[in-house]
């Protein structure tokens, strides 16, 4: 049953890809449930959020170039061109979301350069937001309303490859056209087709502790596991370790659920000495791993310090951002502090999908070396 759907000044509609495999990603939040929140930079380099289009009319489309399906959009037909510019006159919103574990910057700016696309593609590499809304293949397009909800999840069209011709039913269309007229989906949930979302595992390690042990992601298999981006001499990561114990609080709080909370030091000029007296100064209760080849790091994406990934049970990355809103503890006038780990954790450990899982990370840049050392 349709629920009416109230007409809202601005729409905003996504479309998005994501992996087909049932165990590669959280449930699927629906039709008819909020929609995950995030803020992911698109391959230009633009921080891009959803909380950005509050009030409005939003098209996620899950996008990959490789895909002869979603080519098929925008080498012989430009399908999703076409909408874009069609309802931008009606204040719709319309992002591409790449989830593709191994998309190359290069080839996308290219790829928005010879399309001349009028709407950015957004880094989802890591998955966390493809995973969170259950995107399947590309192209699979959602729809959100003014209100936050989702109303549209499914295919573009019923017409794959273009093989019906003109007499496809183009569903994001007329989705479109019923919510910009004031009025319900007629057919909100339809059946993606296209390639699986090319989603990736948590990369896996074996690093040494800066004490000595070794430690190897593996050895956590069936656990929730956090890692945090460190360094010492980062004013950022300073205070949530000296004004703030907010690292310690959590990893205490969620060692209790066995959560395995682990920090990883890609700074590549690290001392032993520095590093171990600042652990034992502030009595950590898990340990910090020698990343100073940046190896790990890099193949996280790892941007600054502290910057914080949390791997389910089934080894996939399902937060990928800060560790809260508040750098050095300021937020905006009026912003209400939010701790982004600590309500994804908990959502993690109660079966639900994170509501929020890509945030900024903010922080100093990791100071990787220059060029790629061997492991130590």
């Amino acid at each position: 049953m349709n629920t009416k759907i109230k007409m809202i000044p601005c729409i905003v509609v996504f479309a998005l890809a994501v992996f087909f495999v049932g165990d590669v990603f959280g449930s699927d939040p629906g039709v008819g449930i909020k929609a995950p929140g995030f803020t992911l930079a698109s391959f230009e380099g633009k921080d891009v959020s959803l909380s950005d289009f509050k009030g409005r009319i939003v098209v996620l489309e899950w996008f990959n170039d490789e895909c002869p399906f979603v080519r098929a959009h925008y080498d012989k037909a430009t399908t999703m061109i076409d909408l874009s510019k069609k309802y931008k006159a009606k204040n719709v919103v319309w992002l591409a979301i790449n989830s593709t574990n191994n998309a190359t910057e290069t080839k996308y700016k290219q790829f928005i350069k010879n399309h001349v696309l009028p709407y950015p593609i957004l880094d989802d590499r890591s998955g966390v937001v493809g995973r969170a809304y259950g995107a399947k293949t590309t192209p699979h397009i959602f729809i959100v309303d003014g209100e936050g909800t989702i109303v549209y999840d499914g295919g573009i069209d019923d017409s794959p490859m273009g093989r019906k011709g003109a007499k496809g039913i183009n569903y994001v269309d007329a989705a479109l056209a019923s919510l910009t007229g004031g009025e319900s989906v007629v057919n909100p949930k339809t059946k993606p087709y296209g390639c699986n979302v090319k989603y990736k595992k948590a990369p896996g390690f074996n690093l040494k502790a800066f004490d000595g042990k070794g430690v190897k992601l593996s050895d956590f298999k069936g656990k929730v596991v956090v890692l945090e981006w460190f360094n010492d001499e980062c004013p950022f990561v300073k205070y949530h370790y000296e004004k703030k114990a907010t690292m310690l609080d959590l990893a205490k709080k969620y060692k209790e659920q066995k959560v395995v909370w682990l920090a990883i030091n890609s700074t590549s000029h690290a001392t032993d000495r520095q590093t171990i007296d600042f652990f034992q100064k502030h009595n950590f209760v898990h340990p910090v791993l020698d990343d100073r080849s940046g190896k790990v790091g890099r193949a996280y994406g790892a941007k600054t310090t502290p910057h914080i990934f949390i791997v389910d049970t089934k080894g996939n990355v399902v937060y990928n951002g800060g560790i809260d809103n508040s750098p050095m503890g300021k937020n905006a006038e009026g912003e209400v502090r939010v701790n982004y780990v600590d309500k994804a954790l908990s959502e993690v450990l109660a079966g639900k999908t994170v509501s929020t899982p890509a945030t900024k990370p903010y922080g100093c840049n990791v100071k990787y070396p220059k060029k790629l050392k061997p492991q130590r």
